[in-house]
């Protein structure tokens, strides 16, 4: 049979952070996980969480292209060579306004990627090259960008991009540009740059330096990731009907299921599938919360285990199965294997590899056995950078992903993206508990 783990990663949906920074897809549910994601909320990604940086990016493309027009005859952006080259025109101007939003308020809660660069470029004066970043951080700035996260974003979803090629912004959209215009100030074009500029970041940092006396607040990408705030009723007004309201399929789901979960009083993640199955009639919906609590659960052992070899990145499995943290996930994910298992065939997208763990799961009848069986099917179909390995004829367990890595993924399916953007576009009054949601004391 052909192995259904086996197939090209689209990577500019992928999570956050890169694979091979977050330990990601760990059981190799990818493909399962990206089948339901698609389902609940299609068009969007796991990055697509601030419907702010919509309008930012709208007004920036505005720019781009007026730049463009005037530097390039408004060559076509049809082939991929012109594409790379007008995304240099955005790439600077995108930095600056993380820069711009780490100047008057703690970055900390939004979405501001390289801040760590903007923040030693602004210190050193911003004296340093290509915004702090190295230039291979800048080369490959796109992969982490804001524009990389909302690009499939402006191809697929409502009426953003005019005939959704992610480049030009959509008549409708003009609202928005001219709410940003109304907050950015009008700068004369130095002399100096008037020319046929081929500088894209000299060139906007030449005509952006007023922008530090600004203090727009409602002009900068939302704060608190757990409590997001309503846009402005201008951008409500054009991103509710692009991303909640016009009458395509798509938008129609994502604002059933944003509905779902805005009225749902779970407080986890697996408590929220059961009432999204319970609402929706689609094939494969039934079974989503099994999905969910296997997913979980193989994480959570991993996650033990990892954690386990904290203080010595080479173990005996023998040693590590008899660790009371990684006995009791080991037993849940025992438990979720064998509730798996009744389901039978279901059918999904990557039911192969699923079946795998849980067969491997329930077909273990010790702590060790048990643990052997996560990590070798972690070895066979774990994606991105794998965390351990097997060694000494299976005896010993070695950590090789580094330390410093961030927490490991989870298969959540878009939810907290969707729920964020519901929020923030008036389809729902908040998160609920199980997206992260915290209220205050007096709530």
């Amino acid at each position: 049979m052909k192995d259904e783990s086996a197939r090209p990663e689209w990577f500019y949906t992928a999570p956050c952070e890169q694979v091979m920074v977050r330990r990601g897809d760990p059981l190799g549910f990818r493909r399962t996980a990206d089948w339901y994601a698609d389902l609940l909320a299609p068009g969007l990604s796991n990055r697509t969480f601030d419907a702010r940086w919509l309008t930012i990016l709208l007004w920036i493309l505005h720019q781009a292209n007026s730049v463009w027009q005037r530097f390039f005859d408004g060559e076509s952006l049809d082939t991929a060579e012109a594409a790379r080259r007008f995304y240099e025109w955005v790439k600077p101007l995108e930095l600056l306004w993380v820069a711009r939003t780490a100047i008057h308020f703690d970055p900390s809660g939004r979405q501001l990627p390289g801040i760590q660069a903007i923040k030693r470029w602004l210190a050193a004066k911003r004296n340093l090259p290509q915004f702090g970043l190295s230039p291979d951080q800048y080369r490959r700035y796109r992969q982490a960008s804001v524009y990389g996260a909302y690009r499939v974003m402006l191809r697929e979803v409502g009426s953003l991009t005019r005939a959704n090629d992610g480049f030009r912004p959509h008549p409708k959209c003009q609202q928005l540009i001219d709410l940003v215009d109304r907050y950015v100030p009008k700068i004369p074009l130095p002399k100096h740059l008037r020319g046929r500029m081929r500088d894209p970041a000299r060139y906007w940092t030449g005509v952006s330096h007023a922008w530090d006396k600004l203090r727009a607040a409602k002009l900068f990408p939302t704060t608190r990731r757990e409590r997001p705030s309503r846009l402005t009723p201008e951008e409500r007004q054009v991103l509710f009907p692009a991303i909640f309201g016009d009458s395509s399929e798509d938008s129609r789901r994502r604002c059933h299921v944003a509905q779902i979960i805005g009225k749902s009083r779970a407080k986890n993640h697996t408590q929220l599938c059961v009432a999204l199955a319970g609402r929706l009639d689609d094939k494969g919906v039934d079974v989503l919360p099994h999905f969910s609590r296997l997913a979980d659960a193989g994480v959570d052992a991993m996650d033990a285990v990892w954690k386990a070899l904290s203080d010595d990145p080479k173990k005996r499995v023998s040693q590590l199965s008899k660790q009371i943290e990684v006995v009791e996930k080991l037993q849940l994910l025992s438990e979720a294997a064998r509730s798996w298992k009744k389901l039978g065939h279901t059918g999904l997208e990557g039911e192969s590899v699923v079946q795998s763990l849980a067969d491997a799961a329930c077909g273990a009848r010790t702590g060790e056995k048990s643990l052997l069986a996560l990590v070798q099917h972690h070895e066979q179909y774990g994606g991105g950078l794998h965390w351990f390995k097997l060694t000494g004829n299976n005896s010993y367990l070695v950590q090789i992903a580094p330390q410093g890595l961030t927490e490991s993924s989870r298969y959540r399916f878009r939810l907290y993206a969707l729920g964020r953007l519901a929020v923030q576009c008036g389809v729902i009054r908040q998160l609920p508990l199980a997206l992260g949601y915290t209220p205050d004391e007096e709530e």
